[in-house]
């Protein structure tokens, strides 16, 4: 079933039958996809989980080989359009204030999609982004969000028509900290990574048929 944004009704719609939005008719959904935890048991607690308040997160230095990496998957949603990227939004705080210089830190978010009946590959894409200019002082503590966004998002048809992320499909994330570019000195301390969101651009409600 089709429907136009400023229809004043919806009538005859079945129970679990799903409704597709036209023209402007698109909304955005966060999914925290599922951390795999097990990953980080496997290594000791590495990332370490790390507490400030209420909130809980993962304390990361700069990845070198030494498992300091976040695991993550998610189902695809069947509201998605696939027909737009998908955004990654990381939440995170500085572990240890900043009180001499500018100051930078960069996240890599490495991903991959597969769907059934398929052999799961062994590649990845990757994409990085770089928060700098992290004025001189900076309290300890204070947080900051990165967006993977526009160039950085994850492009839905990175493998061209036919094989493009579809929903249903799993998507497979690897978050690390990396070493920083540009002029200015990377942080003191570690970051603390504490949420990973994924934003899905819609246009239908309800279950699939």
């Amino acid at each position: 079933m089709t429907i136009n944004i400023g229809d004043p009704v919806l009538e005859g719609v079945a129970r679990g039958q799903q409704i597709t939005m036209t023209g402007a008719g698109k909304f955005k959904l966060e999914l925290r996809p599922f951390l795999n935890y097990t990953e980080i048991s496997g290594q000791a607690e590495v990332p370490t989980t790390v507490y400030r308040g209420l909130s809980t997160g993962h304390s990361m230095p700069i990845w070198n080989s030494d498992q300091e990496q976040l695991y993550y998957d998610v189902c695809v949603p069947d509201r998605w359009d696939e027909a737009s990227d998908i955004d990654v939004h990381i939440h995170c705080y500085l572990a240890s204030a900043q009180d001499t210089d500018e100051k930078a830190f960069k996240l890599q978010v490495e991903w991959e999609h597969f769907g059934e009946a398929v052999v799961v590959p062994d590649t990845s894409n990757i994409v990085s982004v770089l928060t700098e200019n992290i004025p001189n002082p900076t309290a300890q503590f204070t947080a900051y969000h990165v967006c993977f966004e526009g160039a950085n998002a994850i492009n839905y048809d990175v493998d061209g028509g036919g094989s493009e992320i579809a929903a249903g499909e799993n998507l497979v994330l690897r978050i690390r900290r990396i070493a920083k570019s540009g002029d200015d000195t990377e942080i003191t301390g570690e970051l603390v990574i504490t949420h990973i969101g994924l934003i899905f651009t819609c246009d239908k409600v309800g279950a699939a048929a």
